[in-house]
């Protein structure tokens, strides 16, 4: 069981009110600039442990919620290409992002989302694998989001 976001409490809402602001924003930034993922995409403040595997005590959260969690994955994913594109991945192993990323995969927390979860998986391992998988994430989470989106308005 993840987090739980309480809807009567205002630090977990403004929180979460936060953090989807900087995954719409960052859906845009990919959208407009990459088309996909791609070097510096701005990933906004919030920590994505908080979110990967969060849950709502309220329905009213839920699509929030659903958001944040499929956020939080994107944004880790973001996270982790820009840290292999910034150091190469011989000097990565202990950086505190892949220890708290390896520790969110033990827990299971992206188990739902078998194709974010083998993706991460790719990042500690394979850089090869790891970017060839991007492309259809993108276009499964973010493209997917944004079109569902688009015909709600």
């Amino acid at each position: 069981m993840g987090r739980i976001i309480r809807s009567e409490n205002l630090t977990d809402r403004d929180e979460l009110q936060s953090a989807l602001r900087d995954i719409l924003f960052l859906f845009w930034d990919m959208a407009l600039s990459y088309q996909g993922f791609g070097q510096g995409v701005d990933t906004g403040s919030f920590d994505v442990f908080r979110f990967l595997d969060a849950e709502a005590d309220n329905p009213a959260l839920e699509g929030g919620i659903e958001l944040a969690r499929i956020g939080a994955g994107i944004a880790l994913l973001c996270r982790l290409a820009d840290q292999m594109e910034e150091a190469g991945t011989g000097d990565l192993e202990d950086s505190d992002l892949r220890l708290r990323t390896r520790e969110a995969l033990s827990s299971g927390c992206l188990d739902d989302r078998p194709e974010m979860r083998l993706a991460v998986e790719a990042a500690l391992k394979d850089e090869t694998a790891f970017r060839e998988m991007l492309p259809d994430i993108y276009a499964e989470y973010v493209k997917g989001y944004l079109r569902r989106l688009y015909r709600r308005a």
